[in-house]
């Protein structure tokens, strides 16, 4: 998001457009897997957890998206640290086993378009859980230490 600062105090939040339709001609769909694939075991898993390090969280995404948003969004993820991906996770993983669910024949063009909307909507969700938790963590903190200090 960019944002227009209109005054030392106060930032407003300006229009951005991200694409969540076909990556375009040249997109690498190559380490996708198909909705069947997918699906083994009755259910989709997203091969990631709370340790899963970028590399291994691109190559994860790389299942059911293509090779650029997998890099992207591994960045995003692999930001928001520990604590927060494993919740990240299990979001991802639920919303991705409902649309393969509902989604059987899928193409991998629209089960990447799925995988850039599913990781672009759980990614700034736990970023904004992440940034709340924090700051009430901060704020806390400073009334803890004003009430000690004086």
């Amino acid at each position: 998001m960019t944002m227009n600062v209109n005054s030392p105090r106060t930032a407003a939040p300006t229009t951005t457009t991200t694409s969540t339709t076909d990556g375009g001609a040249g997109t690498d769909y190559s380490q996708m897997k198909s909705a069947k694939e997918l699906m083994s075991g009755g259910s989709f898993k997203s091969g990631i957890d709370a340790s899963t390090g970028k590399d291994d969280l691109t190559k994860a995404f790389s299942r059911f998206t293509d090779s650029t948003t997998a890099a992207q969004y591994a960045e995003t993820v692999n930001g928001i640290g520990k604590e927060f991906r494993g919740s990240f996770a299990g979001k991802l993983e639920k919303r991705m086993n409902d649309y393969l669910q509902k989604n059987p024949n899928a193409s991998p063009k629209d089960i990447a378009a799925e995988g850039r909307k599913a990781l672009q909507t759980e990614s700034m969700m736990a970023m904004t859980i992440k940034q709340t938790v924090m700051q009430i963590t901060n704020d806390t903190m400073n009334r803890m230490k004003d009430l000690f200090e004086g």
